[in-house]
């Protein structure tokens, strides 16, 4: 898993979401323990931010559900080895 963290990132680019590549690599290598080492430390906000832009689908940081349903879609997408446009593609098939 180490590897994955490893490779070079686009920081320096204007737009460049570290976190964002990070995630979406994890979870298209199918680690469900590397995305969760993405998200751990950051607040809710951060974490529903970045799953949108992942492509998520978000109940919103103040539902009591919140932490709930990132897990879930994440476990989703770590098996299915896409990310959240991935997952949502598969769920309309």
């Amino acid at each position: 898993m180490d590897d994955l963290f490893s490779f070079p990132l686009p920081s320096d680019s204007p737009g460049g979401n570290v976190a964002l590549t990070r995630l979406v690599v994890q979870l298209k290598a199918g680690s469900l323990a590397g995305a969760m080492l993405v998200i751990k430390g950051m607040g809710a906000r951060e974490v529903e931010r970045l799953m949108l832009d992942a492509g998520f689908s978000s109940v919103g940081y103040r539902s009591e559900d919140f932490w709930l349903q990132v897990q879930q879609q994440l476990v989703e997408a770590a098996r299915a080895r896409v990310d959240g446009w991935g997952l949502k593609a598969i769920q309309k098939k």
